[in-house]
């Protein structure tokens, strides 16, 4: 890979046969072009043309995300995406060189394992979230609404009454396509508690984000 524009014209073409040789090409580029990664592979003793295999890739461990800027080569990025900062830490922060890029990819990352986002009516129960305006979970939410062209799609934020309604008015529609709920995990279990609902196999729920200091922290498996 000789150029950030040759891996995005590459992007949309990765699978499961090319996914370790363009993995390779891209780690070979930012050990060469990204300063922080550079220097800690340096201070490894890793020589990078010695990775042979995607899975021996050293990962940047996320502190570095708080202290430094993290980019490859030197360029004015179009968005800053910063974490939650749960319990206080300080946040990490994620230099977006091409929003509209990362915004298609995610698309086509749902399309790949979901379907269509036009299949969807896709409902967002953020709290934390969406009161920020640097989370990349919530812009990714806003382009997915966007996508599905469904009046029901939206945020709800701590609004259990209007999602509960929104969602018995999707299934007495009988349309063809699916309820997605996706929500921080606190604010599902906040939901379950205090509601008598069955959702069956009428929607989808997905979960991230964890509880976020709210709620006791749990195993994933005690969560579902």
């Amino acid at each position: 890979m000789q150029s950030f524009k040759s891996f995005q014209q590459r992007l949309f073409q990765i699978n499961t046969r090319n996914f370790n040789d363009n993995a390779l090409n891209l780690f070979l580029y930012q050990a060469k072009n990204n300063p922080i990664y550079a220097q800690y592979i340096s201070t490894l003793n890793i020589n990078p043309k010695q990775v042979t295999s995607a899975n021996k890739i050293p990962c940047l461990p996320i502190s570095f995300f708080k202290t430094r800027r993290v980019t490859t080569n030197t360029w004015k990025e179009q968005i800053i995406y910063e974490s939650s900062g749960t319990s206080g830490f300080d946040t990490s922060r994620h230099y977006i060189y091409d929003n509209g890029l990362y915004l298609s990819n995610c698309e086509r990352i749902f399309n790949q394992f979901y379907g269509s986002l036009r299949n969807y009516h896709m409902l967002f129960l953020l709290p934390g979230y969406i009161e920020r305006g640097n989370s990349s979970l919530v812009s990714m939410a806003q382009y997915f609404i966007k996508c599905t062209k469904s009046n029901y799609s939206g945020f709800y934020l701590n609004n259990y009454n209007d999602l509960l309604k929104a969602i018995d008015q999707i299934i007495a529609l009988k349309d063809s396509r699916k309820i997605l709920l996706c929500g921080v995990s606190f604010a599902l279990m906040d939901l379950a508690e205090s509601y008598d609902i069955d959702l069956g196999n009428d929607v989808i729920v997905m979960e991230t984000g964890g509880m976020k200091g709210r709620r006791r922290e749990i195993v994933r498996e005690e969560l579902h």
